[in-house]
């Protein structure tokens, strides 16, 4: 059986979203190893998490950097 995230639109599996279960070669596992390395950091998941709450699963930037108490560059 395989799962994804609940953020993943269907339209996106297959580019970005995770797959957790079944069976993938050595090369699926470096990929899906680089993108939680990507997402392992506390900010990262915490924008994502706004970007996936939003009606459309997108964002402005000028949304985002409130909730985090950044700043834009």
């Amino acid at each position: 059986m395989t799962t994804t995230t609940p953020a993943c639109r269907a339209t996106d599996q297959a580019a970005v979203c995770p797959q957790v279960g079944g069976d993938f070669d050595e090369q699926a596992a470096v990929r899906l190893a680089q993108g939680f390395k990507a997402l392992a950091d506390p900010t990262r998941l915490h924008l994502l998490s706004l970007i996936a709450a939003s009606p459309a699963q997108e964002a402005c930037i000028c949304h985002l950097i409130e909730p985090i108490g950044l700043s834009q560059a």
